[in-house]
């Protein structure tokens, strides 16, 4: 989707669902920035997750009173807030996981396009099966990872859900760099 198309839609009150699997996986990722960028955000959005790690990280590093190893003051800069759109936006994208009844598929899409998120080439299906703690292979990972975002596909669009396993079958076109 381009900048001028997503503009007029917005503009014109409503916002055309995806129509390829790459286009519900940009906007998941882009959901991704957004929950990072959402106070208290950045972990799995139906789980409550304690602040500890933001503790521990400085206590391990030894920087107890807020500075770096060299003494100069190490402090992160500021997330810039959310504005009305974006949270609109983040909590729409974020619903669409609730249109997959089994919560690991839920939680597969949502770790998958994290690390995705995050600038890997590929997503290490070993350690989401680790994360998620899951029985099935990382190979079944991936398939259920692009079933789902196959099954929100079908789901926004109104297609019938059994279309879902042949899209899925197709996988995702990524322009190789």
């Amino acid at each position: 989707m381009t900048a001028a198309s997503a503009s007029a839609q917005t503009s014109m009150g409503f916002i055309a669902a995806p129509s390829t699997l790459a286009e519900v996986e940009a906007a998941l990722i882009d959901c991704q920035v957004l929950w990072w960028r959402s106070p208290g955000g950045t972990h799995w959005p139906f789980a409550g997750d304690a602040p500890w790690h933001l503790m521990q990280r400085s206590v391990v590093a030894g920087d107890y009173g807020g500075e770096g190893v060299d003494g100069v003051a190490v402090e992160r800069a500021p997330r810039t807030a959310l504005d009305a759109a974006e949270v609109s936006e983040r909590d729409r994208v974020t619903a669409w996981l609730d249109l997959l009844e089994d919560p690991l598929d839920r939680q597969v899409v949502w770790m998958a396009t994290a690390r995705l998120q995050k600038g890997e080439a590929c997503v290490p299906w070993s350690k989401i099966r680790r994360w998620a703690k899951s029985e099935r292979t990382p190979r079944a990972l991936e398939h259920r990872y692009l079933r789902g975002l196959a099954l929100i596909l079908c789901q926004l669009n109104g297609w019938p859900v059994n279309r879902a396993r042949a899209i899925a079958l197709k996988g995702i076109d990524r322009a190789r760099d």
